[in-house]
């Protein structure tokens, strides 16, 4: 559980760090379920040392279908896919102009409206469950198995994960 603690600022969370290689575009995905009055948040990629530009990043309003209501001028391209109990499956793309490592993954953010920028300063009491955050070096990332099905396959050059997932999640 993220729970933002309602002073203005940035409120965000990081994912663990992993590496990327210049001009290969990205796909970075979560499992998000907002928690009490939460209905937006941002996901975005890193701008440590360069790898992407502070504009890599998608805004999303989770309540109902859900939507992408906003992107920076460095996203190729959002999506959004409402699941079960609540979570949807949120993510952005984008190339990378640095080839780094040990950099986090992506991040999510509290925003206060659908056309926030990067990581704004906000008063936030916002909070959300998240999972599964996820980085597939092209512009799609593969299916979520929402059936409770037991398994699926990816190629594994094509995916890193850089959060564990809990036993028994539909990954």
């Amino acid at each position: 559980l993220v729970t933002c603690d309602g002073t203005t600022g940035q409120h965000y969370d990081y994912s663990a760090n992993v590496a990327f290689t210049s001009g290969v575009t990205y796909t970075s995905a979560r499992l998000v379920k907002p928690v009490g009055a939460t209905t937006r948040v941002q996901l975005f990629f890193s701008s440590v040392s360069g790898v992407f530009s502070n504009d890599a990043y998608a805004n999303f309003l989770l309540v109902g279908a859900g939507a992408v209501t906003a992107t920076g001028a460095a996203a190729s391209g959002a999506f959004i896919r409402a699941l079960a109990d609540g979570w949807y499956l949120v993510g952005v793309s984008a190339t990378a102009s640095a080839t780094v490592s040990g950099v986090p993954a992506n991040g999510l953010a509290a925003i206060d409206g659908g056309t926030a920028a990067r990581v704004p300063s906000v008063a936030s009491a916002d909070a959300w469950l998240t999972t599964g955050a996820a980085i597939h070096a092209a512009t799609l990332v593969p299916p979520v198995i929402a059936t409770g099905a037991a398994s699926a396959s990816v190629a594994g050059a094509d995916m890193r994960l850089s959060q564990p997932i809990p036993d028994g999640a539909d990954w």
